[in-house]
């Protein structure tokens, strides 16, 4: 763990992950906290924050099986249902 520590590069990045971490949480603990002014409810923002985990989960699934794929057919794919999910 020294050795990997005690390259400049590295602590660099591992500083930049962890600010960013703590940046995301502040960001979902806002929202939560938007939410809750403007509804008025104690069950919407635990709702969002519930859902936030999953987000997680999916994005990782999501971003190795579209690796796999051809990309102007995802491409299109994708497009094609968020069309028919906005109408």
């Amino acid at each position: 763990m020294r050795a990997l520590l005690s390259d400049r590069n590295t602590r660099l990045y591992l500083t930049g992950q962890v600010l960013s971490l703590f940046g995301d949480s502040a960001m979902w603990l806002a929202i939560a906290i938007w939410i809750k002014v403007l509804t008025g409810s104690s069950a919407a923002p635990r709702r969002m924050s519930a859902r936030y985990p999953q987000r997680n989960c999916l994005l990782i699934c999501g971003h190795s099986a579209f690796q796999r794929l051809p990309l102007l057919r995802t491409f299109l794919a994708v497009q094609l249902f968020k069309n028919q999910e906005a109408s």
